[in-house]
């Protein structure tokens, strides 16, 4: 199976871009009226914050994103998270309780100030995308002392501010997705299924995906309509719809006239989870009554439209010795190993399905005069950076001396891509600052000038 799932990955994996054109250093000022009571530290982070907060709507702006939506949404989800900690604060202070003090009252007001303002600073760790900084002014007013003042110089991380900008702009809410059906498969050396504690493999499976399957559906209810475990029939279509061609799929989609399309699969928006576990015995004392085993794996969670990988992790390999004098208990345990182990990685399934759900349309590029694959991935973070606001991804297709192609997963009508593409023309790119030149009756036929 690993061999199996190794040709897949070959097949379906794509690569990204793997470095940005040099970092320019970015100022950013931040101003903040600070309390008497406030400590030097927590005003430093104070400026900071707002210094690096001018640094990003800066960096927003000269990507051409909408830097009011991105501060809107950022605010409103800091108060749908701060919400339940200031009505903790509330019943800490008990304000609200008649005949509560003033002082009682000033203590709640200063507590919910720094807070709010700590947590604040915090939020969303927006940091992150600072690469590295250094402060070049620290001044107080000396007509008002309170007032203090901070000037920084930084680097800014490009993609993971795109990354950042995406996720708080984002709707959460709308499911991309109408199914995810999980197939699991099991292998077992030097060992059977007495071995585990049963009499047939499924009496240990259809537990473990049970458990699966409530899990996924509790942290994906807002991405994906159902979560199933698929039937024999259905294993087998999904290994014989991995062989038909994109293309090909998407015209069978646009003819299928029922509900969940032919045989429930060619529906746009089925996600496959695949979980590979193998069972090796490696010792056994029966006088003792105990019994070794190791446990590894992987699993594969594919878009079944776009026939691209998702996500896809190797489990760390586990070694466990058991007590073999209940049968029921040994099974037990080692179902409840194989439940436990990929819990963490499904953790990471929601940011990683919705983000990938954007993508479902493609087009392709055509590019000449490229001199060298780096000038590629230069283009290739130019337009993922411009077009963030259309979720796209370019994948660099081919490359030879004559021409290469990139191709384009993205969110949007593809009039509007090509409209897009145009307002490129003209526009320098990567470090030697060569320019795009495109013709105006196919935008997706471009070259490097």
């Amino acid at each position: 199976m690993r061999k199996y799932w190794t040709i897949i990955l070959m097949a379906f994996c794509l690569f990204s871009s793997s470095v940005f054109a040099k970092r320019a250093w970015v100022t950013g000022e931040g101003r903040f009226y600070a309390k008497d009571n406030d400590s030097l530290g927590f005003i430093k982070n104070q400026l900071l914050s707002q210094a690096f907060r001018n640094i990003f709507t800066k960096e927003f702006k000269s990507l051409g994103l909408d830097t009011e939506f991105f501060w809107k949404r950022y605010e409103e989800k800091f108060e749908e998270y701060f919400s339940p900690i200031h009505e903790r604060l509330k019943k800490k202070y008990g304000v609200e309780a008649p005949g509560v003090s003033n002082k009682r009252v000033t203590e709640y007001q200063e507590a919910l100030r720094a807070k709010r303002l700590r947590l604040k600073a915090k939020f969303g760790n927006l940091n992150r995308a600072i690469l590295s900084y250094s402060i070049k002014k620290m001044t107080r007013s000396q007509q008002v002392p309170n007032s203090r003042y901070l000037m920084v110089s930084a680097k800014v991380n490009k993609k993971l501010l795109n990354s950042i900008y995406q996720k708080f702009t984002t709707e959460m809410g709308k499911r991309n997705y109408d199914k995810l059906i999980i197939t699991t498969d099991f292998g077992l050396k030097d060992m059977s299924w007495l071995d585990v504690g049963v009499d047939v493999e499924s009496d240990f499976v259809s537990v473990i995906e049970e458990h699966w399957v409530k899990y996924l559906k509790e942290n994906l209810g807002a991405i994906v309509e159902q979560v199933i475990v698929a039937n024999d029939d259905k294993r087998k279509e999904l290994r014989e719809r991995l062989k038909v061609p994109v293309e090909t799929m998407k015209e069978l989609q646009k003819v299928a006239t029922d509900e969940e399309g032919p045989k429930g699969i060619k529906k746009l928006g089925s996600l496959w989870l695949h979980v590979n576990v193998n069972f090796e015995k490696v010792g056994e004392n029966r006088l003792g009554k105990k019994r070794k085993f190791v446990m590894d794996g992987d699993f594969v969670l594919v878009d079944l439209e776009a026939n691209k990988i998702v996500e896809h992790t190797d489990f760390v390999p586990v070694q466990s010795e058991l007590s073999t004098a209940d049968g029921h208990k040994l099974s037990s345990t080692l179902a409840s190993l194989v439940y436990r182990t990929p819990l963490d990685l499904f953790k990471r399934f929601p940011n990683k399905i919705s983000s990938f759900g954007f993508s479902h349309q493609r087009a392709v590029i055509q590019v000449h005069g490229a001199k060298s694959v780096r000038e590629l991935y230069d283009f290739i973070d130019f337009l993922t950076i411009k077009g963030v606001t259309k979720r796209i991804t370019p994948v660099l297709k081919s490359f030879n001396t004559d021409m290469a192609q990139i191709t384009l997963h993205f969110n949007a009508d593809t009039t509007d891509l090509a409209v897009w593409m145009k307002t490129l023309n003209s526009l320098p790119i990567g470090k030697d600052a060569r320019h795009i030149v495109s013709k105006q009756e196919n935008p997706f036929n471009i070259s490097f000038q």
